[in-house]
């Protein structure tokens, strides 16, 4: 009996020293995290602020910090568009214009920077009325509806910050003056300066056969620099007011291909802040004219409309 009991007993002495064996390691390998997060913390509370990666046009992260872009943006000439005559602002913009539109017809251009002069007239105007005359005279667009590209943002926008009237909404200029407005007060989208320097306008062009060659023909061969400058940074849509009557797929269908320019412009608002107005239109050969595909905005609290 009294080797049974020293045996239990033994086995339960080294059992006790393997279980304090354990909590021993058990402690020592908590106290060595510890030890480590705790330098790790003030590793990370000792690095200066790190910037936050943007893709550039390419999907190449550019840890360069975001308020670069803006302040590139900003270092320019800006003119002030309300001293600007009509024909004066065609030629700002034509002279102001670099990249590879000698590719497109000279009086395509021409006809493209006609458009951009009126947009950005009638944007610049300090009432709503000059921009709604300029799109409804358009006849190769129509109001955007129920079901269009573009309306689901309208309707997002009118749920959250719309009046409730449903007759306003209803009634698609009542409600595009409304957007406007509202674009014009909350989102800096009324412009008052532009950048118009020489090659302060940039211009891509492309040939395409289907819808899905438009945004890679456009930016192949571009230097990363001019795409990191033009395309980085924030960006949306612009909110669909309009539509144009014979979209892209219809004019390919009819056409084989059609020619493809994209033009960006440098503009500062009322409030201060420095944008891009981009936007990028396809030739029907029905209209003899260019249809707007997109149109959109690259800056930071800033709003844009079509």
């Amino acid at each position: 009996m009294a080797i049974r009991f020293h045996n239990t007993y033994s086995r339960n002495r080294n059992n006790t020293v393997k279980i304090s064996s354990v909590k021993s390691r058990v402690v020592l390998s908590a106290g060595c995290c510890l030890v480590i997060a705790v330098a790790a913390v003030i590793v990370i509370r000792a690095r200066p602020p790190q910037p936050a990666a943007v893709l550039s046009a390419v999907g190449v992260p550019d840890t360069r910090p975001i308020a670069w872009v803006e302040e590139a943006w900003a270092n320019g000439e800006f003119v002030a568009l309300e001293t600007l005559s009509t024909p004066e602002l065609r030629t700002r913009i034509r002279g102001a214009m670099f990249g590879d539109f000698e590719k497109i017809p000279s009086h395509k251009v021409d006809a493209l920077v006609t458009i951009l002069a009126a947009q950005l007239e009638a944007r610049a105007s300090p009432t709503v009325d000059a921009y709604l005359e300029l799109i409804k005279a358009d006849p190769t667009t129509r109001w955007t509806g129920k079901g269009d590209r573009g309306f689901h943002e309208v309707e997002y926008q009118w749920g959250y910050h719309g009046t409730g009237d449903q007759e306003l909404f209803a009634d698609p200029e009542r409600r595009a003056r409304w957007m406007i407005e509202h674009y014009r007060k909350h989102w800096h989208a009324l412009p008052v300066q532009a950048r118009l320097e020489p090659e302060n306008v940039y211009v891509r062009t492309a040939r395409i056969r289907t819808e899905e060659e438009l945004r890679p023909r456009l930016w192949d061969n571009t230097p990363k620099e001019i795409q990191q400058f033009w395309v980085q940074g924030p960006g949306g849509p612009a909110q669909c007011l309009r539509q144009p009557k014979r979209q892209l797929p219809q004019v390919l269908a009819q056409q084989g291909a059609t020619d493809i320019m994209e033009a960006n412009m440098l503009l500062r608002s009322d409030g201060g802040k420095v944008m891009i107005w981009m936007s990028i239109w396809y030739w029907d050969n029905a209209i003899n004219g260019w249809s707007l595909y997109l149109m959109g905005r690259r800056g930071w609290e800033s709003g844009i409309y079509y």
